[in-house]
């Protein structure tokens, strides 16, 4: 079981002791976010009129709104990496053919070459021949 960490936070100016099993590092991150957000809402005259029980409703509200855009960006950002992934292996699969073909001209190059080579001699054998 790991070790409980606990550290002391303020919300809405009042301290409280936050308790858990992530690190003391997280636990801030989560505190300063919730912090921002109340920062947030109360900057807004007309929310921070309402009643306590309606704030805390617009503050889920406003959670779970950064939450489900943090999943369709995390949808989307997979959907990318899927099709980068499709393009990297027709990429390689590509770059294997092309090597096999390449292979294949660099071993039919040296017979290619021995044929031409008579043909290059015979013309200036006919220069020599009318000379």
């Amino acid at each position: 079981m790991s070790e409980k960490v606990s550290i002391e936070i303020t919300l809405d100016g009042k301290s409280y002791l936050l308790t858990g099993d992530e690190s003391k590092e997280y636990m801030t991150k989560l505190a300063d976010y919730i912090s921002q957000k109340e920062a947030a809402l109360d900057s807004d005259d007309k929310i921070r009129e309402l009643p306590n029980r309606l704030r805390d409703y617009m503050m889920r509200f406003c959670i779970a709104d950064d939450y489900f855009k943090a999943l369709d960006e995390i949808m989307d950002l997979k959907t990318v990496i899927e099709k980068k992934d499709e393009e990297i292996y027709a990429l390689k699969h590509e770059l294997a053919k092309t090597q096999t073909n390449l292979s294949h001209i660099k071993h039919n190059i040296p017979a290619n070459n021995k044929k031409t080579e008579p043909e290059a001699e015979e013309p200036q054998n006919v220069e020599k021949e009318n000379e």
